[in-house]
Order: structure tokens, then C-alpha cells, then sequence
């Protein structure tokens, strides 16, 4: 938090899965969840990819029974993917395009 330096979580990007690119990667401590802040920072790591990186498209996966992520990569404007068994649990893949981007 800037008034407090308080590390509320993180953003940015990760290498999961043997994958060709990172995946935007989120998550804040619980008691910050819920009030915009993973949607905020997610959307200057998403034009920071593509307008620094050249990314063509950004992922992100989370647990299928995380609810919560799943709203903050649609609020994005991630389209779901598939869904897939990674490391013996249900990951749910989304996905948005850079041609998107000026949505943001």
C-alpha cells in the first residue's frame, strides 16, 4: 500500500507449464482481495506486455475452484481457454489478444 509500504501481494509475469511465454501471474493477501486491486494491477502488467514485450496474447491460469481469480481474468476481458489437469488439479486457462488492448 503506498500510505503504509505494506506488501499487499504481487503481479507480474511467470513461467508456468513449459510454455512458450510467461502467464500473468496474481494474488494478493486475503484481507485485500475483493476491492479491485489484483483487476488494476493486472491491467498494467497486460499493457506493459504488449506495448513493451510485443506480446500477440497473455494467459493465466488458476485452480479450478478459485472463483475469485476466475472474475479478475474476465473483468480483464480474458476469454476462457480450457481447462486442463496440471500437477494432479483442475486449472482453468484464459486468455485475451493484443488487439484487445485498447479496451483496457
Amino acid at each position: 500500500m503506498k500510505e503504509t509500504k505494506e506488501l499487499i501481494g504481487y503481479t507480474g509475469l511467470w513461467y508456468f507449464f513449459n510454455e512458450d511465454q510467461p502467464q500473468l501471474i496474481y494474488a494478493l493477501l486475503k484481507q485485500f482481495s475483493k476491492r479491485g486491486y489484483a483487476h488494476e494491477f493486472s491491467k498494467a502488467i497486460i499493457r506493459y506486455s504488449f506495448e513493451n514485450l510485443g506480446f500477440k496474447y497473455l494467459t493465466a491460469a488458476t485452480d479450478e475452484h478459485h472463483l475469485e481469480s476466475q472474475k479478475v481474468a474476465k473483468g480483464l476481458g480474458m476469454k476462457f481457454q480450457e481447462k486442463r489437469i496440471e500437477n494432479d488439479k483442475p486449472t482453468l486457462s484464459f486468455s485475451i489478444e493484443n488487439e484487445l488492448k485498447t479496451s483496457l
